[in-house]
């Protein structure tokens, strides 16, 4: 089981004549609320949807080139 947590929007501090400054703060909200419970559902079982992240982390361009960075060390 996990909870994820996303940001929906960001708020800033108001001066005293109504306008915005500073840093803004992140207005944190769940994917079911923002989204509906609906969008927010996998078809997939936990085995498929590891299978699913090793085959792209295997093809993905930073395998690649942690692999090309270790090759060329070596020579």
């Amino acid at each position: 089981m996990a909870t994820y947590i996303v940001t929906e929007d960001f708020i800033y501090p108001r001066d005293k004549h109504n306008h915005e400054y500073g840093w803004g703060w992140s207005l944190l909200n769940t994917p079911e609320d923002l989204y509906g419970r609906e969008a927010c559902q996998c078809n997939r079982s936990p085995q498929e949807s590891y299978q699913r992240i090793f085959e792209f982390s295997q093809n993905s361009l930073l395998t690649r080139f942690l692999y090309a960075s270790t090759y060329l060390k070596k020579y």
